[in-house]
């Protein structure tokens, strides 16, 4: 790792020579090459352990914020029963609505008897059912498409 050396200031930016992260691991990642700068950080092409690529800044790699492309936080949410995702959220936000009289919509859903099965008050079984919420949905390019029927 090169060390940043100061030199004097120009105007009120101070000028620094760059730090060549090039091959130092970072968590999962390795910094592979500089980028184009963006708002006057520089940022990096790093390499995951898990083969994606990913950009990353260099104060953001260096301070421990950025450790991977993002595989670490699915590994651990698929490793913690998917605490974090967009599914899990959906079904602890079902059943609040349905099982909390405090959630300022139970009106709406326990309040009129809407209920929740039995088999639903496990998140595996959740997901079995209705399977991953459709990413496409999220982002707006589709339309949303309903994995859900009544019965």
């Amino acid at each position: 790792m090169v060390l940043r050396a100061m030199i004097p200031p120009i105007g009120k930016f101070i000028v620094s020579r760059l730090i060549d992260l090039a091959g130092e691991r970072f968590g999962r990642l390795i910094a592979i090459k500089r980028v184009p700068w963006h708002a006057r950080s520089a940022r990096w092409l790093c390499k995951c352990d898990c083969g994606q690529e990913t950009e990353a800044m260099s104060q953001a790699l260096r301070l421990g914020k950025v450790k991977s492309c993002g595989c670490y936080r699915r590994d651990w949410a698929r490793k913690h029963g998917g605490w974090g995702t967009l599914e899990h959220s959906s079904w602890r936000h079902m059943r609040a609505r349905c099982l909390n009289p405090k959630h300022k919509n139970f009106r709406h859903y326990g309040g009129r008897g809407i209920t929740i099965c039995d088999r639903w008050n496990d998140f595996s079984m959740f997901l079995q059912d209705m399977g991953p919420t459709p990413r496409e949905a999220w982002k707006g390019s589709s339309p949303l498409v309903s994995t859900c029927r009544l019965l």
